[in-house]
């Protein structure tokens, strides 16, 4: 009788962390896969779009100090 109700315990020991151990995978899973997406899609904005501007276009000077986009 003891030694069933250690064997009982054991075996639900060893599911608990099987199950703790599927659980954890699913979500680093899920916080990989979403990494992923979310690397990809800001790669797509990499692609940007330069003009040469100079005194001739209007600019007051030859020499830029900063860029802001607004």
């Amino acid at each position: 009788m003891f030694f069933s109700g250690i064997q009982k315990f054991v075996q639900s020991l060893a599911i608990e962390k099987i199950v703790h151990r599927a659980f954890f995978a699913s979500i680093a899973s899920l916080v990989l896969f979403s990494f992923s997406l979310s690397f990809n899609a800001s790669a797509d904005d990499l692609s940007l779009k330069f003009e040469q501007l100079s005194v001739k276009e209007g600019l007051s000077q030859s020499y830029v100090y900063g860029i802001a986009e607004d």
